[in-house]
């Protein structure tokens, strides 16, 4: 009898285990869908994705993403020009879907984490509802986005890993819902914090930051239960999705 109850209970676990699984699996997934409509959105406003066209920093200052923080915003946060090029760029960086450009000649108090578009541009920053075009955002809930901190070597490809290179100052993300250990003590990449003001990081059971990969054919990744990222690149013309390689368990969606 002993024995029966024991391999009932045994599969109760086996069961309830694979059921969380399943429910963590569909959040997952919905939370991928739900990321991908924002994006299709943001396109159908501004005729681009993040990180493509007018939407990519442009060093050269005539149309696009003006290369560095405005000038008053808070000192100390990014070493110099090239990291803030780095932080806005990054894979996991959804500011763009969650903050709207700065307007030119605002008044409003700058923050360092503000983006400005500058040349032809410009005339995307805000809504036209003449022309129907422009940000008209928010995209994402600002208040579902946290704050995380991830490499500098973290490329749009999706070619390297969001731990490679430097630390960058902390930037807004969302995490999957497939929740995974924190980093060991001492290392702060991938680590969480409340806000971008906040002094201290979440050491707590935490799901990793969604991936947008602008370069070649635009795609949006989970890492998956193991919140492990397996590099993924692609081409225009690639069909394939999620990532072919067997050992991940990472999702992946083309934003079509």
């Amino acid at each position: 009898m002993l024995t029966v109850l024991a391999a009932l209970a045994g599969s109760l676990v086996v069961s309830l285990e694979s059921s969380n699984r399943d429910a963590h699996a569909a959040v997952a997934a919905r939370t991928l869908e739900e990321l991908r409509a924002a994006l299709l959105r943001f396109r159908r406003d501004t005729g681009y994705l993040p990180g493509q066209g007018p939407f990519a920093v442009d060093p050269a200052e005539q149309n696009g993403v003006r290369p560095h923080a405005p000038a008053g915003s808070v000192p100390g946060v990014f070493a110099d020009d090239a990291e803030w090029q780095l932080w806005f760029a990054n894979p996991a960086n959804l500011i763009v879907l969650i903050q709207p450009p700065r307007s030119p000649g605002s008044s409003a108090p700058v923050s360092a984490y503000d983006w400005e578009l500058v040349g032809p541009a410009a005339q995307l920053a805000t809504w036209d509802p003449t022309r129907k075009r422009g940000w008209n955002g928010p995209y994402l809930r600002p208040d579902l986005a946290e704050w995380v901190h991830v490499g500098a070597g973290f490329l749009a490809d999706g070619s390297t890993l969001p731990t490679d290179g430097a630390l960058l100052p902390v930037l807004p993300a969302i995490a999957s819902s497939h929740a995974v250990p924190p980093p060991a003590l001492g290392d702060d990449t991938l680590r969480w914090q409340s806000s971008a003001q906040s002094t201290t990081t979440l050491d707590v059971i935490h799901g990793r930051p969604l991936y947008l990969f602008s370069a070649g054919r635009a795609r949006i990744v989970d890492s998956g239960p193991d919140g492990v990222y397996a590099p993924w690149v692609v081409s225009t013309t690639d069909l394939i999705a999620p990532p072919t390689d067997p050992s991940t368990d990472d999702v992946g969606r083309f934003v079509e």
